[in-house]
């Protein structure tokens, strides 16, 4: 009798061990649970960031490309007004170069 509640002692404390177990298996796995969640919504709110960053840096891409396109038209046009206004000015100058007879400065004597 007296190793039979030895062993009836020993199947309770077991199972009072086996509950206490279990019962922090399923803290672990609640905790584990929670930091899941955590995690996921760090990824979703991550990849919205991205999106969000992803589409302002094609915007700016954008703005980017037609600014330089814009510059570069007007350059063309800076560039061709040059070219037109050295041609003017070289037939001006032939002209009078031609028209007026143009002699080197004669020193005065007063």
């Amino acid at each position: 009798s007296k190793d039979w509640s030895k062993l009836i002692e020993r199947v309770r404390h077991a199972a009072k061990h086996a509950r206490e177990v279990e019962a922090q298996a399923q803290e672990q796995e609640l905790r584990v649970q929670e930091v899941l969640d955590r995690v996921r919504e760090d990824v979703r709110n991550a990849a919205e960031r991205v999106r969000v960053a992803e589409a302002r840096t094609a915007e700016i891409q954008s703005r980017a490309d037609a600014l330089l396109k814009a510059a570069d038209e007007k350059l063309k046009a800076a560039e061709e007004r040059a070219r037109t206004a050295e041609e003017w000015l070289t037939r001006v100058y032939d002209t009078i170069a031609s028209e007026f007879t143009i002699e080197p400065d004669v020193k005065r004597t007063p």
